[in-house]
């Protein structure tokens, strides 16, 4: 085919993605007309937290809306509860709603088809209909809204009812948490500003960390299931195992595999040993953040592919948010026989894998695109389990910032495993394969590579080049070539960007190849990819991808259309995949392969559907047709049915199995039957066994293996007598739910106060905390509010986590002036420990109460702060020095008492202000030395005037004693003056 037409046909392609771009952007317009009406709002329920506040009285408020803080919101309490700003209301939330004048607010909220139009002059005259929310018009109710200062504050509920977004408002940590029933375009953004982030800030842990290194010997975590099957067919038994193993030996972390069955007790054998660095600083100068040695899967050259696992070791610096490899990832991940997996990628399903039986399940070289690549692997199990794994990986800014080298490297033997067991394949040889990146200027990075093979029945070696940049955060730009000893040539380039917030992807290569049985090979790929909100919840992703190209006059043309529509626990998937090759006689062959897919959860049942089918003539074709049903019977007994039609050999196949799962093993049974092999019945048992002291369960189930993930065991108990340490006899506690708060996992005590948290990702630091809402007694408090842990996979930990009865401390403060005591509002109270560390910090209420909760036993100071003692103007606060023991649940009559000054207006010597003590003693100390024996006491006050110290020598009632006191200064020349000022009382 000549170059000419392979041109028309990819900018046909690429006139039809961007079709397809704008088709797509133009749907994302439409939402559903749903909105909230203005109703009638039912008086609220007066919260117990408002009884401190008076009405009217203002409030500042933090808004949170999914752990992001969005600024702060003012209020004004009201006989219904608080009412806010509407400005501020609606400059924090982010709506384009303007005043386009004094009076008049217009614009919409949510999407564009929620208008909104208030006018100000219309509520004051209370007229009808002064609200105007999508064209229909409401009147607010007399009541409902307050004018304070010219400004329109409107009760929380009827702001809830004209925007769709609830208040759950925490009145003493003046904090109010936003509920949205539809998402808000400022939560879209900051999830997207969140997730440019890595999710920096909220996900970070917080807890001081408690470090785990390597072991010299760790506790032993396997996971094993063993499995024996009749199948009427062959008419005999046949039996199988399969071990997942994990350990630390010699500082250096262990992980293998092994299986086999009655035809070879051993089939295939893996082992790693491995040591991983989030900071680096493995094997000194090199700076290594990891080390791999055994099998390991080799470096992957630019634009090459990825091998498989053999013997051999690899070597990096880079870490995920420095990564050298920004074209494509490989995803992988242990899993026991049987299981079966699907990737997803924003919302589209783009690979699976039915019933795996090498012990893990691969996703290999997935291409990214520009922006956010979230993936999400799905786990199915064979008794109806359920397994959900998510990575992140971004193309943005970030992959180019800093300006170090990274480097990674791997020496393979090819086709060997370190142990030597298993079917690899027939070509022998070694391979060494290494990349460097540095990047430049934060926006540009040069690459390059090497790889070679000798040994092999012909020796080869390949040199990679790259430049990478990405242009104002906005396109993703790299050019490669790679030519080798044999005089290949090939270069690729990449451009990657988003379009209306759809991804869009174009990849061209272009290869010279010197051997006579090829030709030249011309390559185009075109992808788009996104999604958008349909309204009411319902999600719609795409991905679309068109693969041309062209060798020895022969054209191919793939074609893949992926389609995803999700709403709640329901989501629809229909891939389809057109493969078209035309020779060099001009004939073309055609074939289409469709998959649809219907996934949902209904009370507990999880259901998928999945068709097959091909076109052939234009003719639809339906290949198969499968049902997979899982529902727990009980809380211990699983069940799961799949059945298969095969249309073409007309062959029907069903399994259904049933699983018995407890805390320690899972045992399982099939019964299977198809139409041309008969029965097939077999049984199977896993369990998981962690080498642990006898204090904690060492055998018990998980939902996937523990060898690749973290696991940890909390012991939780009451604290007796409060050392931070479990002794004998201390009182466990049960159902205590332990957090660990970036990974989402959880787990609740059992009856030896033991809660196990296991599936806990690689490398991943995460804070453990107790869910106090959880703890039997609602004085009790965790001794340490959490700590952070970095998991490792196969890291077996314990941590006993001490609790303690807790104490309230309350009292009231006063302001007295002149004898007159009034209530000291808004007063910061400080509580100190014996070291003098602030432990809780409460401000009090408008009428003077402060409160301390969750004070665990032990010696306290309260305080007030220097800070208030000078803004009150008031004399200095002796500190209270308090205890708390196990048996005091309420302290309260801490009641504090702040004299505030009185001044007396009398003459004085003054030698000038100074904005600070230390230029004042430097002032006082020149006096000192000029003046010698007859220099009299210096004294300072605070000025009530100015901002700084007056330095005084002398001071008397009568003006005359004052004058006279200050000759002696001016006699020397110095400077001294007379004036009238307010001493409350005089510091030397």
């Amino acid at each position: 085919m000549k170059v000419r037409t392979f041109k028309q046909v990819f900018i046909t392609i690429m006139l039809l993605l961007s079709a397809i771009a704008l088709a797509n952007s133009a749907l994302g317009a439409f939402q559903d007309d749903d909105v909230s009406p203005l109703l009638a709002v039912a008086k609220p329920k007066q919260d117990q937290q408002l009884f401190r506040y008076e009405e009217g009285e203002e409030l500042i408020f933090t808004v949170v809306i999914d752990k992001y803080i969005l600024g702060e919101l003012v209020g004004v309490t009201t006989k219904d509860g608080v009412a806010f700003d509407l400005e501020n209301y609606i400059d924090v939330l982010d709506f384009p709603i303007a005043k386009v004048n004094e009076r008049v607010y217009e614009g919409w909220f949510i999407n564009e088809d929620n208008t909104f139009r208030l006018d100000l002059n219309d509520i004051i005259e209370r007229s009808l209909n002064n609200v105007t929310v999508k064209d229909n018009a409401y009147s607010l109710e007399q009541g409902k809204y307050v004018f304070v200062d010219d400004i329109l504050y409107i009760n929380h509920e009827i702001l809830t009812s004209i925007f769709g977004v609830k208040h759950k408002i925490n009145y003493s940590a003046l904090e109010i948490f936003l509920i949205s029933t539809e998402p808000l375009p400022l939560e879209a953004r900051l999830k997207r500003e969140k997730q440019n982030l890595r999710r920096a800030g909220f996900n970070k842990p917080r807890h001081p960390e408690l470090y785990r290194g390597y072991e010299l010997l760790s506790p032993q975590v396997f996971d094993f299931l063993a499995s024996s099957n009749y199948r009427e067919s062959s008419d005999n038994f046949n039996y199988n195992y399969s071990l997942l193993g994990s350990r630390d030996i010699a500082l250096v972390h262990a992980d293998y595999y092994i299986d086999g069955s009655d035809n070879d007790l051993l089939n295939r054998a893996r082992l790693k040993l491995s040591k991983q660095s989030v900071t680096g600083g493995l094997l000194g100068f090199m700076n290594a953040t990891s080390v791999e040695v055994g099998d390991v899967r080799p470096y992957r050259q630019a634009f090459g592919q990825t091998e498989q696992e053999s013997r051999g070791i690899r070597i990096t610096n880079s870490s995920p948010s420095n990564a050298l490899d920004n074209e494509k990832l490989t995803l992988q991940g242990p899993i026991q026989a049987g299981w079966d997996a699907e990737l997803y990628r924003n919302g589209v399903l783009i690979d699976r894998q039915f019933d795996i039986s090498v012990g893990q399940y691969e996703f290999i070289d997935i291409q990214l695109i520009f922006g956010i690549n979230e993936f999400e692997i799905v786990l199915y199990g064979p008794q109806g389990q359920k397994v959900t794994e998510k990575v992140t990986k971004a193309v943005d800014q970030k992959l180019l910032s800093g300006d170090s080298l990274t480097y990674d490297i791997s020496f393979n033997q090819i086709n060997e495993s370190l142990l030597g067991i298993g079917d690899f394949g027939t070509e022998e040889g070694f391979a060494f394969s290494g990349g460097v990146r540095q990047n430049l200027m934060g926006a540009l990075s040069v690459n390059a590579g090497i790889l070679t093979q000798f040994g092999v029945e012909n020796d080869r070696n390949e040199i990679n080049l790259g430049i990478d940049t990405i242009l104002f955060n906005r396109a993703y730009l790299s050019a490669n070539t790679r030519f080798d000893d044999e005089n290949n040539r090939t270069l690729n380039v990449d451009a990657r960007t988003q379009m209306f917030n759809q991804s869009l992807s174009l990849r061209l290569s272009s290869s010279t190849n010197s051997q006579n049985n090829f030709g030249d090979l011309n390559r185009a790929i075109a992808s788009l990819a996104g999604g958008f909100s349909l309204g009411s919840g319902i999600g719609f992703s795409y991905e679309n991808v068109a693969d041309l190209s062209e060798q020895d006059d022969t054209e191919t043309l793939r074609f893949i259309n992926r389609l995803g529509l999700s709403y709640n626990k329901f989501r629809i998937f229909h891939n389809l995949e057109n493969s078209r090759v035309t020779d060099p006689l001009n004939f073309t062959t055609n074939e289409y392969l469709g998959i649809l897919s219907i996934d949902s959860s209904l009370g507990g049942i999880n259901a998928r559907l999945s068709a097959t089918y091909g076109l052939e003539n234009n003719e639809y074709q339906a290949l198969t047709y499968q049902g997979n049903l899982a529902w727990n019977i009980t809380n211990n007994i699983k069940s799961r049915l799949n059945v298969v039609h095969e249309v073409k050999s007309k062959v029907n196949r069903s399994n259904l199995q049933f699983g018995w799962v407890n805390d320690r093993f899972n045992l399982s049974s099939n019964f299977g039957y198809s139409d041309d092999l008969g029965w097939d019945v077999g049984v199977s048992a896993r369990f998981s066994f962690v080498g642990q002291n006898s204090e904690y369960d060492s055998i018990y189930n998980t939902e996937t293996a523990s060898t690749q993930r973290g696991t940890l065991a909390v012991r939780v108990f009451e604290d007796i007598n409060v050392n931070g340490r479990y002794d004998e006899g201390e009182p466990l506690i049960k159902n205590a739910m332990v957090l660990a708060s970036q990974t989402f996992s959880r787990g609740v005590t059992n009856e030896k106060g033991i809660a196990v948290l296991d599936g806990i990702p690689d490398q991943r630091a995460t804070d453990v905390v107790i869910d106090t809402d959880t703890l039997p007694d609602p004085f009790m408090v965790p001794l340490v509010p959490g700590v952070s842990i970095t998991f490792r996979k196969g890291l077996v930990d314990k941590l006993d986590y001490p609790i303690s009865r807790s104490a309230e401390i309350e009292g009231m403060v006063y302001l007295s002036k002149e004898g007159v005591m009034s209530a000291g509002k808004n007063i910061p109270v400080l509580l100190k420990n014996a070291r003098g560390r602030i432990i809780k910090a409460v401000e009090t209420e408008f009428d003077g109460y402060y409160v301390f909760d969750k004070v665990i036993p032990g010696n306290y100071v309260i305080e007030i702060p220097r800070s208030v003692i000078n803004h009150e103007d008031v004399h200095d606060f002796k500190s209270i020095r308090i205890k708390t023991t196990l048996e005091s649940a309420l302290i309260s009559g801490i009641d504090i008492t702040l004299e505030q000054k009185t001044y007396q207006t009398i003459f004085a010597a003054t030698h000038g202000i100074y904005s600070n003590l230390r230029m004042l003693e430097v002032a006082k100390r020149l006096l000192q030395f000029k003046l010698l024996k007859t220099a009299p006491t210096f004294f300072y006050v605070k000025s009530k005037t100015l901002d700084g110290y007056i330095l005084i020598s002398f001071y008397a009632d009568q003006q005359a004693e004052v004058v006279s006191q200050c000759e002696l200064f001016l006699q020397k020349k110095l400077n001294c003056t007379v004036e009238l000022i307010d001493i409350p009382y005089i510091k030397n």
